[in-house]
């Protein structure tokens, strides 16, 4: 396990190439002769090398060439070309030549050259990072960004930046905190289960998208704690969510269809205390609303199956706003009101049935100071048999048409 922190600049050829790393920088020259390219430039073979035109390298082991040179603009893939006086030589493969501009990754100890993450790595972005001159910003991280490493951890520092991925991984914990706009990707790659163990969004300035590589029956890349703080975050179409901590007054959150489990067929769990969030995926029993403004669906979504709360519970403060396109019935099994507003009357997808109760005799409560707000216009919110609302205080406003008894 190391810490390592992106540099992402090692040199402008390579800048925000993710896999520039520690095992690129020194090559074997091959079992070849050095080649008089003309105009006191000699070719090196050295197959695959990687050097881009600009880097300072260095030939060692070498009879006539080990010294410090620019790579030449002339250079390919398996030679590199520089200025020097030719001599000839035949490599016997043993000489080397090293590349002394470093790393897009170093160790936090040293600020040596690190190889890029690996399992059980933490990663830093932070002041760190080479400044783009170009953006005036840190050097974003989103050039060749491959493989799927195992972390142990990730924290995107307040004073970066700049932006990252799409990036795929799994880590144990991911802050983010930075002024740029990141993509992050919970995956071990296809046909294997992922999972990033808890996401901490804590950031006004930037912007956090998450996704995940599988979501079915037999894998699942899931992000099984994500909790906002503050700042905007995303939670693409399909991607497993374990449950979502709504904090903050500026926490923003939107999660899309398919968020739920398909692996455990369970649904992701909300946990409101503040902000906003816009929700079109199922819902979990036992989840609780204790503040905030709660959209359950958005005007515009794709209309599908199965948008369905088990027992959600209503705080003073709270407002759920039932809007879902559920092409069957939205159904919410069972709700406790102990203040704050169920609100089903607005226009936003009226059209789609909603349904209390599942049929199960589930009993729903109001309480004093919460209001319940059934009455859409359109005679389609209904009460599933055998299922009560007991109100013991509270406000509700029910569909039109409708008998209410006691």
């Amino acid at each position: 396990m190391a810490n390592i922190y992106w540099y992402g600049r090692a040199h402008e050829s390579v800048a925000g190439d993710y896999s520039w790393d520690a095992s690129k920088l020194q090559k074997n020259l091959n079992n070849a002769a050095a080649v008089d390219k003309g105009s006191c430039k000699v070719g090196l073979p050295c197959t695959a090398h990687g050097f881009q035109a600009g880097m300072s390298v260095t030939p060692a082991g070498t009879t006539n060439y080990d010294s410090t040179y620019t790579v030449d603009a002339d250079t390919t893939v398996n030679e590199i070309v520089v200025t020097a006086t030719y001599v000839a030589e035949t490599f016997t493969g043993t000489e080397t030549v090293t590349c002394n501009d470093g790393s897009n990754w170093k160790n936090c100890s040293d600020g040596s050259n690190a190889n890029m993450p690996s399992t059980g790595d933490i990663v830093h972005f932070d002041t760190r990072a080479a400044l783009n001159t170009s953006t005036g910003k840190r050097q974003s991280m989103n050039v060749n960004v491959t493989g799927t490493p195992q972390l142990a951890g990730v924290h995107v520092h307040p004073s970066f930046d700049g932006d990252i991925g799409p990036w795929s991984f799994e880590a144990d914990d991911v802050i983010f905190e930075g002024s740029g706009t990141a993509w992050l990707h919970c995956s071990q790659g296809a046909s294997s289960s992922s999972n990033v163990t808890r996401f901490v969004m804590n950031t006004v300035q930037g912007i956090a998208h998450l996704s995940g590589e599988e979501n079915s029956a037999s894998y699942v890349s899931l992000w099984a704690e994500v909790l906002n703080l503050q700042g905007t975050l995303y939670v693409e179409d399909d991607c497993a969510l374990g449950s979502l901590q709504n904090i903050g007054a500026n926490a923003v959150t939107y999660v899309g269809t398919g968020c739920d489990n398909q692996n455990s067929a369970e649904s992701p769990a909300v946990f409101m205390i503040n902000g906003t969030v816009h929700w079109q995926s199922p819902i979990r029993a036992g989840s609780r609303f204790a503040g905030g403004t709660f959209y359950w669906g958005t005007d515009g979504m794709t209309a599908q199956v199965g948008l369905d709360a088990g027992l959600i519970e209503i705080y003073p403060g709270a407002r759920v706003y039932w809007q879902c396109a559920d092409l069957a019935a939205s159904i919410l099994h069972q709700f406790k009101a102990y203040g704050g507003t169920l609100d089903a009357s607005r226009s936003i997808n009226a059209g789609y049935a909603k349904q209390i109760g599942s049929g199960s005799g589930e009993d729903s409560e109001l309480w004093p100071g919460a209001k319940v707000k059934l009455d859409s216009g359109i005679a389609n919110i209904t009460l599933g048999a055998g299922s009560t609302i007991k109100n013991y205080g509270g406000t509700l406003i029910a569909p039109s048409g409708e008998s209410v008894s006691w």
